[in-house]
C-alpha cells in the first residue's frame, strides 16, 4: 500500500530528502525579520528594505524601500504587513501592489517589536475582542502605541496647515513631521526603559521592557492593569497564553517567569538555562524557550514542568520556529539548522535530535518552517545573505540544488541604510 502524502513529507523530513532554493538577498547585510505566506518570503533587514521574494521560484516580487533606517520587526496579516524601524514609524503595506499604505509616526525612538491582533469571540463576555483590529507597536522610547490596522484602500493622512494645528492637538512627535492620526487609539505610558517585546490577543496586551518589568494592558481603554515585577535584569521575550489566562516572559537573568494575566500574579519560574533568554513561543500544550547558553527547553504550559532540554547547538540560538500542531521545532545557530521532535506520546522521542540542515552556512537570522517546506535566512560563508528554501515535497524528486544570481526589481534600484546602535545579545551578528 502506498504511503499517504504526509507521511511522505515526515519521512522527507526525518530523512533530510529535499530539494534546495539558494536566493541571495539584502547583500551582506542582516535579515531581522522573516514572515512567509503560501506564496511569499518576506525578509526585513537592517539595510532598510524589505524583500518580497516567490517561494515557489525565488523570484524577487517588490523591494520595499520607504522606511529611512533597519528594518527590527515586522508582522504580516492577510495581504498586510506592518513594519517598524530605527526610522521611529511603523509602515502599513500591501504585500501584492508592494506599496506604503500608511506611516504612523509618534515614536521617539526605534521601533523594536510589534504584534497585530484581530477580533475574536470572547465565549465569556460574547463580545468581539478587540472591537476592531488593531496593531500594537512598541519603542525604545519607553512607549507602545495601538493603532487600528487600516484596510489597504484607506487613504494616507492628510498634512494639516499650521492654522490647523493650533486648533487641534495633533498625535505625532516632535521630531517628525506633525499630521492627523485618526487610527491612533492609545498610548501607553509606564515603562521607564526600552519596550523589547510584545503580544497581544483579544483585550490583552502584555509588554516586556529593559526595565525589568512586564506589563499588561487594557486593549479597550489603553489602562494599565497589573505591573509585574521580579526579574533580576532585563526582559528580552514575551508571549502570551490566551486560553490559560498566561503571559510568559524571557529575561537576561536567565529566568523564565509566568504570569497570570487576570490577576498579575507570577504563577512560577522556570529555571535551567544559564544565560539570556532572548526567545519564547507557547502554546496551550508547551511553552519553548531558546536562549544564549545554546539550548532550548520545552515546558509544560500548565504546570510548568521541565519536559525536555534540546542540547546540539554549539553557540546562541538565533531563531526557532515551534509548529504544535506537528510537535516539532527547527532552531537555527551558527552551523546551521537542526528538527526536533517535541512528542510527548512518546517520552523517550520528546526533545530528540531528527536531522540537520543547511550545515554550510556561517550562521543562521531567521527560520520558518509548515509541513512541506523550510526557510531559513543565513550568512554564507564569505559573509552575503541568502535565503534558502528546502521543498520536502515527494514529486519533486530529491537532491537537486539551485542557486539564484542577485536581482534587481522593476520597481527600482534597492536604497541602504545602516541602523542605529542597539543592545541585541542572542540575537544575530556580523563575525
Amino acid at each position: 500500500m502506498a504511503s499517504s502524502a504526509p507521511e511522505v513529507l515526515k519521512q522527507n523530513w526525518s530523512h533530510g530528502r529535499h530539494n534546495r532554493l539558494s536566493i541571495p538577498a539584502h547583500g551582506y547585510s542582516v535579515v531581522t525579520c522573516l514572515e512567509i505566506d503560501a506564496e511569499s518570503i518576506i525578509t526585513g533587514s537592517d539595510d532598510a528594505t524589505i524583500t518580497i521574494h516567490d517561494i515557489a521560484t525565488g523570484k524577487l516580487i517588490h523591494t520595499l524601500k520607504d522606511h529611512k533606517g533597519g528594518i527590527w520587526c515586522m508582522k504580516l496579516v492577510g495581504n498586510i504587513l506592518v513594519s517598524g524601524s530605527t526610522d521611529m514609524t511603523v509602515r502599513v503595506w500591501d504585500v501584492r501592489r508592494g506599496i506604503c499604505i500608511r506611516k504612523l509616526h509618534g515614536f521617539e525612538s526605534t521601533v523594536r517589536t510589534v504584534s497585530v491582533f484581530l477580533p475574536e469571540l470572547n465565549v465569556r463576555t460574547g463580545n468581539l475582542e478587540p472591537d476592531e483590529p488593531l496593531i500594537v507597536a512598541g519603542s525604545r522610547d519607553a512607549t507602545l502605541r495601538i493603532w487600528r490596522l487600516p484596510a489597504v484602500d484607506d487613504a494616507e493622512p492628510i498634512v494639516k496647515s499650521e492654522s490647523s494645528r493650533k486648533k487641534k492637538k495633533v498625535l505625532a512627535s516632535p521630531f517628525q513631521e506633525q499630521v492627523e492620526d485618526p487610527l491612533l487609539r492609545h498610548v501607553l505610558r509606564g515603562h521607564a526603559n526600552s519596550v523589547r517585546a510584545v503580544a497581544a490577543h483579544g483585550n490583552t496586551v502584555v509588554s516586556g521592557s529593559y526595565d525589568r518589568t512586564v506589563r499588561i494592558w487594557n486593549a479597550a481603554d489603553g489602562k494599565l492593569v497589573h505591573t509585574c515585577t521580579g526579574h533580576a535584569e532585563k526582559v528580552y521575550s514575551v508571549v502570551h497564553i490566551p486560553e490559560l489566562e498566561k503571559a510568559v516572559s524571557g529575561s537576561m537573568d536567565a529566568i523564565i517567569k509566568v504570569w497570570c494575566t487576570r490577576t498579575g500574579n507570577l504563577l512560577f519560574d522556570l529555571e535551567g538555562h544559564t544565560s539570556l533568554v532572548g526567545l519564547l513561543k507557547a502554546s496551550s500544550e508547551y511553552i519553548v524557550s531558546a536562549a544564549a547558553d545554546a539550548t532550548l527547553r520545552v515546558w509544560d504550559s500548565a504546570s510548568g514542568e521541565s519536559i525536555a532540554e534540546l542540547v546540539g547547538h554549539t553557540a546562541a540560538i538565533t531563531a526557532f520556529h515551534y509548529r504544535p500542531l506537528a510537535r516539532t521545532l527547527v532552531s537555527g545557530s551558527e552551523g546551521g539548522v537542526k528538527l526536533w521532535d517535541l512528542d510527548r506520546r512518546d517520552p523517550r522521542d520528546s526533545g530528540r535530535l531528527v536531522q540537520k540542515f543547511v550545515e554550510d552556512c556561517q550562521g543562521v537570522w531567521r527560520v520558518w518552517s509548515d509541513e512541506r517546506r523550510l526557510v531559513a535566512a543565513v550568512q554564507r560563508e564569505g559573509g552575503a545573505t541568502s535565503i534558502e528554501v528546502l521543498d520536502f515535497a515527494e514529486s519533486h524528486g530529491y537532491g537537486r540544488r539551485t542557486s539564484l544570481s542577485a536581482e534587481v526589481p522593476d520597481d527600482g534600484d534597492v536604497s541602504s541604510s545602516s541602523s542605529e546602535g542597539e543592545d541585541n545579545a542572542c540575537e544575530p551578528r556580523r563575525n
